[in-house]
């Protein structure tokens, strides 16, 4: 007996346990002078299909994500900038401390005083 038949081994069947669970689509009959059927084909194909679609998902969802992330922050600069032109005229308002004018500005913008307010009822 040769030292090559000694240590050659008989292939082993494939084990019956597997069977029925699709666990035959996981063996891509890729080894070396194996053929892919069209089974194993699809199986691949759908799986490409899925892991498109996901990482498609995902990445529609980021650039969502930041493009509203950069609405918030334009509109917090907005506010930044609406806080500091209140500031510039309370400042003003402050530095006109005549108040004879202040009611002649205010008249001209239609307001009027408290007293000189009339309300219809029903």
């Amino acid at each position: 007996m040769s030292k090559d038949t000694k240590t050659s081994r008989p292939p082993t069947p494939p084990s019956s346990s597997n069977k029925g669970w699709g666990w035959e689509l996981w063996n891509f009959s890729l080894r070396p002078g194996a053929e892919m059927g069209p089974r194993t084909a699809t199986f691949m194909l759908a799986m490409l299909v899925v892991v498109w679609l996901v990482g498609g998902a995902y990445l529609l969802l980021v650039s969502e994500t930041m493009v509203t992330a950069r609405h918030i922050q334009a509109l917090r600069d907005e506010l930044a900038y609406w806080y500091k032109e209140n500031a510039a005229l309370e400042a003003e308002i402050a530095r006109r401390t005549n108040v004879q004018e202040l009611m002649r500005l205010a008249r001209q913008e239609g307001f009027a005083l408290p007293e000189e307010v009339v309300f219809v009822e029903p």
